[in-house]
């Protein structure tokens, strides 16, 4: 498991420095031989932890990563959200890295035009200031991902290549609320006097389900005018007609509307799996 991994082998290029951290780490580890998992295949691997099938009274929540293996009550639930945060994490470094190669771009073309005097020193301490800002904020996230990526591995005891993005079978999803605690009360392992604290649990759940679908949609448009924007000032840009200060602006608004847009879409999906999980309704996964 790679930062950033491309699809296939790393989703995200990783650098010398963190590949190297990797691959000492695994050796240190012990860890077998690499290979792509996908969410199910990872919780089948926790079918004989005891209490696995036990359900998850927690609120979902940011899920922080722990300094032990869990183990029993809703392990399951945790180490899929973790999987899917992984996922995320990795989807937002590679948006960082693309923000960070568009501003080395600027930075090359406004010390050509500072050379020539068609431009001041201040664009180019500008674009500076602004390509440190982005490689602080892929600092940050390496390191994060570097302590979930490791808790993972001591987790599931292997350390596949690649993560798969999961879907839900359409089928298997309930249309609304009413059909999901009819659901919940058919599952038989749930004791009967716990029902009611479990219900209240789901609903919690669907109501942050409807919020966190209501924001991604919302934020879909936002991104994709954002990103149009951002192309349109790039263009204007190159002929004369805006700031270097107004063209990272939009680069900026379109960035961070973007990473929103993808914490966004995997809030959504740790909700629905958290549902799911409830549901009894694994298997869904795809």
């Amino acid at each position: 498991m790679r930062p950033g991994s491309p699809r296939g082998a790393s989703a995200v290029p990783i650098s010398r420095f963190g590949r190297g951290l990797l691959i000492a780490l695994a050796a240190c580890l012990g860890a077998p031989a690499a290979e792509a998992a996908d969410l199910k295949q990872v919780l089948s691997k926790l079918e004989r932890n005891p209490g696995h099938r036990e359900v998850c009274l927690a609120s979902l929540g940011p899920v922080a990563v722990p300094d032990r293996r869990p183990l029993g009550r809703c392990a399951a639930n945790l180490v899929g959200v973790l999987y899917l945060d992984l996922l995320r994490d990795r989807a937002r470094l590679d948006n960082i890295r693309g923000a960070i190669a568009r501003q080395r771009d600027l930075l090359s073309a406004v010390q050509q035009g500072v050379n020539s005097g068609v431009l001041s020193t201040g664009d180019s301490l500008l674009a500076e200031i602004e390509l440190k800002y982005w490689q602080r904020q892929e600092t940050a996230l390496i390191a994060s991902l570097l302590h979930a990526e490791l808790f993972f591995r001591a987790v599931m005891e292997s350390e596949p290549s690649e993560f798969v993005k999961p879907r839900l079978a359409p089928s298997a999803w309930p249309r609304d609320e009413a059909v999901a605690l009819a659901a919940l009360a058919q599952q038989e392992d749930i004791p009967e006097k716990q029902l009611p604290e479990v219900q209240i649990a789901l609903q919690r759940a669907w109501i942050d389900y409807e919020a966190a679908r209501r924001d991604y949609d919302l934020l879909q448009p936002m991104e994709s005018f954002a990103r149009t924007l951002a192309g349109a000032t790039r263009q204007q840009y190159d002929i004369g007609q805006v700031s270097t200060a107004t063209l990272q602006d939009r680069w900026r608004d379109a960035t961070r509307l973007r990473d929103a847009l993808l914490t966004a879409e995997y809030r959504l999906l740790a909700i629905q799996f958290d549902i799911m999980e409830r549901l009894g309704r694994r298997a869904a996964l795809e």
